[in-house]
């Protein structure tokens, strides 16, 4: 296990808008806030994504479980964010519902906001870190760099 302490700095609170792309957006107010490491929270909609809901099996690297939509569904979700070299890496797990159905995952591809989806962004201040390639697991993991 390893962990560091930081401190909290600004905040943003987000309305991200019918047709946006979900992760996209959040990179885009990481890019032009200059935020380097935060996490963040969301509640809303979105008309279809591409998620992964678990490994097939426990094991490393983990074969991914995919799932889709493009019905419209209520999400919440929670995540994290650390910037890379180029982009800002974002970690999003969403639970995804409609009706009946229910799902939780990890938001990958195709988040299309429905109406709106509200994110509260919080800063964490003096902490570096990044998302870098494992192989042991397949996944970007955390790194500490300080």
């Amino acid at each position: 296990m390893q962990y560091r302490e930081g401190t909290l700095g600004r905040v943003f609170v987000v309305k991200i808008e019918d047709g946006d792309d979900l992760i996209e957006s959040i990179k885009s107010v990481a890019i032009d806030a200059e935020i380097k490491t935060a996490s963040f929270m969301m509640l809303g909609a979105l008309k279809e994504a591409m998620f992964v809901s678990g490994p097939k099996e426990p094991v490393l690297p983990p074969e991914q479980v995919w799932k889709s939509f493009s019905d419209g569904r209520e999400i919440m979700g929670i995540g994290t964010l650390y910037k890379n070299d180029h982009d800002p890496s974002i970690h999003l797990h969403i639970s995804v519902g409609k009706g009946d159905e229910a799902h939780v995952g990890c938001l990958r591809e195709n988040g299309q906001v429905y109406i709106v989806v509200e994110v509260v962004i919080f800063e964490i201040c003096g902490i570096i870190a990044e998302k870098i390639f494992d192989k042991k697991t397949g996944q970007k993991m955390l790194n500490f760099i300080n």
